[in-house]
This record gives C-alpha cells, sequence and structure tokens, in this order.
C-alpha cells in the first residue's frame, strides 16, 4: 500500500497516521524445517533459485537433520514452484 493508511482504535484517543514509502524493493528468501520436538533448520538464501541450488539446501540443511525428524515418517510441505517440481 503506497500512502497514508487511517485507524482509529477507540474514538476517546486521539487519531493515528501511519505512513509508508516505497523503495526499490528487494526480496528475501527463507528456507526452514521444523519438527514437534522445535528442532529446526533455517537458510537465509541470497541469489536466485534454481533446481541444483535448491537441491543443494535440501542436502546441507535437510538431509543432516532428518533422522531427527523421525527417519522416514515426515511430511514435506512446499509451494510447488518450478524449483520445488523440476525433475534433475
Amino acid at each position: 500500500m503506497v500512502g497514508f493508511s487511517y485507524y482509529w482504535q477507540d474514538l476517546l484517543k486521539e487519531e493515528e497516521i501511519f505512513s509508508t514509502r516505497v523503495q526499490g524493493g528487494g526480496s528475501v528468501m527463507i528456507w526452514a524445517s521444523f519438527d514437534w520436538g522445535g528442532e529446526s533448520s533455517i537458510c537465509f538464501i541470497d541469489r536466485r533459485m534454481n533446481s541444483n541450488g535448491y537441491r543443494e539446501v535440501l542436502k546441507k540443511h535437510f538431509l543432516n537433520i532428518a533422522d531427527s525428524f523421525g527417519g522416514f515418517e515426515w511430511i514435506s510441505q512446499q509451494d510447488n514452484a518450478p524449483v520445488h517440481r523440476a525433475k534433475v
């Protein structure tokens, strides 16, 4: 949203105005895994991802902790992005 947004929580309180500015943009990509016990792995990705890069992330950050996720009884969820579906 660009410009000003107005929000009143309570009519007895002073009006609050929130402003935003749009700059050059940018993005952050994060890959993470976690289990019921709270063990996790997180990877910040600072470049464009392709299918080979995604495989490297899985090798480095997932396979080394997969045993703590209950052996082969785990569920993998992803957003169906092309790099996740590639047959490499």
